[in-house]
Formats: structure tokens, sequence, C-alpha cells
């Protein structure tokens, strides 16, 4: 997920149940931790993995530092849509060393924002982009400050969406699937438009992320995808797609 080679004996890989803690120095160890009797009501179990910092820096700051995205931002796509009950504002951002950047905000948690940040790679082809995630995080102001630790969480295996270009101008447009942070099912239907471009974005590693205040930009009057944005918005939706996993 992070495509840097990394050995077992690099990373730390614990087994807990958010009370006990088991070190796993070997495959045969997973089992007895599995089945040591659960201390919490829940019964989740969790394995965790300490990654090197060639994987993920030291200075690792949540929303702000891009792991995977090291090269010049080339797009992107912003939207607000409705996902079961709740309205998420989208935003995809596509760089040149061909991964994405995709962030989901539910824009009525309050003063501290709650996010849900994805990275991974993205393809182009002539009818859109298809996309692979890689891992996700989730980050609030209020609730990070009280965590002991951060995590970074793994997505199923080839956990995968596509992207469509729609609309008469070109590349403006995208409809399609992404993975659901609300609601019963792992992916929901959106439709997002291109931000107008500006000179001078910079390269993006472990950068901060200036643009992404959750107050979006207008476009001009006469932007035409904007405003067919505007028009399917009131329009019936597809229903969401399934997750093949």
């Amino acid at each position: 997920a992070f495509e840097c080679p990394m050995t077992f004996q690099e990373l730390r890989v614990i087994g807990t149940d958010h009370i006990e803690h088991v070190v796993i120095r070997e495959d045969s160890d997973i089992p007895k931790f599995v089945a040591i009797k659960c201390k919490t009501r829940f019964e989740e179990k969790v394995i965790k993995f300490r990654l090197p910092e060639r994987a993920v820096p030291a200075n690792f700051t949540p929303k702000k530092t891009k792991v995977l995205c090291k090269g010049t931002r080339i797009a992107k796509y912003f939207g607000e849509c409705e996902v079961s009950t709740r309205s998420v504002e989208f935003s995809i951002k596509l760089f040149d060393c061909g991964h994405f950047y995709l962030k989901q905000t539910l824009p009525g948690s309050g003063a501290s924002p709650y996010w849900v940040i994805f990275e991974g790679r993205y393809e182009r082809t002539e009818k859109g982009l298809a996309l692979e995630y890689l891992f996700r995080y989730s980050w609030q102001i209020a609730k990070t400050r009280l965590m002991p630790e951060f995590a970074l969480e793994a997505v199923p295996k080839d956990h995968r969406s596509r992207l469509a270009w729609c609309g008469e101008m070109s590349e403006q447009l995208l409809n399609g699937t992404v993975p659901s942070i609300v609601g019963e099912d792992p992916f929901c239907w959106i439709e997002i438009c291109r931000e107008p471009d500006v000179v001078g974005k910079g390269k993006a590693r472990f950068n901060e992320e200036g643009d992404d205040v959750p107050a979006k930009p207008e476009p001009p009057a006469e932007d035409e995808a904007v405003s067919e944005v505007r028009r399917r918005a009131t329009s019936s939706r597809a229903p969401a797609a399934s997750s093949n996993k």
C-alpha cells in the first residue's frame, strides 16, 4: 500500500483488543492471538504495524501531509452530494506521479469538521478515471488531540471504483462511485466538477494543503460545467454501487 519494500523484521507487529497488547513475531503467533479471550464487550481484535519512516515520515501531520502524492498537482475536482441521510463534501486531487488524494468532509460536524482521507493510484482512460484505494484515515481536530496514537487504516485488497467523464465540456465533470463514509452501503454515487486551474501549484511531497479549506471557490458565471452539476443535483441520482471484495 505504501509502495516501498519492507521486511517483517522492520515492522513492529502488535495484536490488541484495545486492552491487552500481544507482540507478534512470526506467523504462528497470529492464531494464538486470535484464540485469546477478548476482554472488551464488542469483541474486536486489531493487528497493528508500526511502519518505518521511509514509508510514513516521523513528522506526518493528518490532512496536511501526503504520503503517496509526491508530484505536481494537475487537477482538482469537488462537489457536495447527498449520501444516505447526510450531506458530504468531496474533493479529489490528481497528481502527475499517478496518485490521487480523496477527501470527504461532513460539513455539519460543528467547529471541528470530520474528515476521511483516501490515497491511492489512478489511471486515466478514454471514459474517465479508474481509482485504486490503498489506505485511508479519519481525522477530527477535537478528537485527535485526545488520542494516544494515530493510525492509517488498510482497505480491502483490490478496493477500486471508477469515475466517468460526463457533460459536453471535456474532462470538466465526473460522476461515478467512491467509498462511502456514512450509511450502510460501501460505495456512494457522486457528481463533481473541475476547479479552475491555478498557476504555480508546486510539489506536494509532505506539504501543507493551503487550498483545502472547506469553502469551495465560486466559479465564473459563464462556467457551464458548474451549471450542469447544479442541474444534475436536482435530478434523480443513480443507486449506490455494491462493493466487490
